[in-house]
């Protein structure tokens, strides 16, 4: 999945400044008056301003990291677990060093003055809180892609009868590895698949069965890897499965084609006229080759 864009700059400028200001009155009487006289208390608010701002940057930081390398909607436990470690523990630690750091240029301890035991835990809830926010981001800017990604079944009621979908020419053949939410989805490519395509950086595999889901492969692997199980590539964005062509026509374009798909498979394909199912010129010779021969050997 593409890194998501939270654009809350000025979110994390404003609860870096709420979080100091509360930590700096926390567990002490509020007496406004005698705290704005008093040079001490710039100085304790500058320090928690900055200290508060390093760690939203620090929890900022690693949650875009980990959205590119361990989305959400991908690998929710192994996420949950990285995001403890590195949005928590890690802000966490960070934060009791270098407080620690600071009370003791002034001579303090942070265990006698009240630190440890009463603004931390404080702290460290704060910082849960700001990585629930994150995770409650991610999910609502990431909703719309992903319904309209189609990474979730069809309802069982609008699926064909998996008794009248066509045969395939081989009983068996490889199986296709998929990890989703936290599972291992293996797939018969032949009998499963019914198409691969590009959308961006991301690649998505279409089943029989109407689900969609995400792909860390490329086009050129998945072309390299299936070709020889009657899955071939019509452009530079999609492979498809020969089971799923019930012909061509003459594309608008010259030396183009455009699929006919079979109307079994057709309920799954939001836009079969759509370019993904066009064949371009760079595959139009191997495209017919290669359905010529799989037809010859039906």
């Amino acid at each position: 999945m593409e890194t998501v864009s939270y654009n809350n700059t000025k979110v994390r400028i404003v609860s870096a400044a709420i979080g100091s200001i509360y930590i700096v009155f926390h567990g002490i009487p509020v007496d406004l008056i005698r705290a704005f006289s008093s040079p001490g208390f710039y100085l304790a608010v500058a320090v928690s301003f900055a200290i508060s701002f390093l760690l939203v940057s620090i929890v900022h930081g690693f949650t875009v990291w980990l959205d590119r390398r361990c989305p959400w909607r991908e690998r929710p436990f192994e996420r949950g677990g990285l995001q403890l470690i590195f949005g928590v523990m890690v802000p966490a630690i960070v934060d009791l060093l270098l407080v620690s750091v600071y009370f003791e240029a002034l001579g303090q301890s942070i265990v006698e003055n009240g630190f440890l035991l009463i603004d931390f835990p404080v702290i460290i809830c704060l910082i849960i809180f700001l990585n629930l926010y994150y995770l409650i981001h991610y999910l609502l800017l990431t909703e719309r892609e992903f319904m309209k990604s189609g990474s979730y079944s069809i309802p069982e009621a609008d699926r064909p009868d998996e008794s009248s979908l066509p045969a395939t020419a081989t009983g068996s053949g490889p199986t296709f590895n998929i990890h989703y939410n936290g599972q291992h989805l293996f797939f018969n490519v032949a009998n499963d698949i019914l198409f691969f395509h590009r959308e961006g950086k991301m690649v998505k595999g279409m089943t029989v069965h109407g689900a969609q889901y995400p792909i860390r492969e490329t086009i050129s692997n998945l072309e390299k890897r299936f070709l020889s199980e009657g899955l071939f590539r019509i452009n530079r964005s999609t492979i498809i499965n020969y089971r799923m062509v019930e012909g061509y026509v003459a594309g608008t374009k010259r030396d183009t084609a455009k699929l006919i798909i079979k109307p079994i498979y057709l309920p799954y394909i939001q836009d079969p006229n759509g370019p993904i199912f066009h064949v371009t010129k760079d595959f139009l010779a191997s495209f017919r080759s290669a359905l010529e021969e799989l037809s010859f050997n039906r």
